[in-house]
């Protein structure tokens, strides 16, 4: 079994309203899932953002390190 890389992501990300962005933390070694919900209020436009961190991905990533 071969280690499966994590490549680095760009600077700039495009996510479409109401969608999901994956990230693997450098400080912590977890992986986030971060929900993004873009809508208007009294006219101005805002940003919803929501997380959690995925201890299930940040264990199947351990085990792919220890694998390799």
């Amino acid at each position: 079994m071969k280690k499966i890389k994590f490549p680095y992501m760009d600077e700039t990300v495009y996510v479409e309203n109401n969608g999901f962005l994956s990230t693997w933390c450098c400080k912590c070694g977890n992986r986030h899932i971060w929900h993004f919900k873009v809508f208007k209020h009294k006219g101005k436009q805002m940003i919803e953002m929501s997380g959690f961190q995925d201890d299930k991905g940040t264990q199947l990533r351990e085990f792919y390190d220890k694998r390799k």
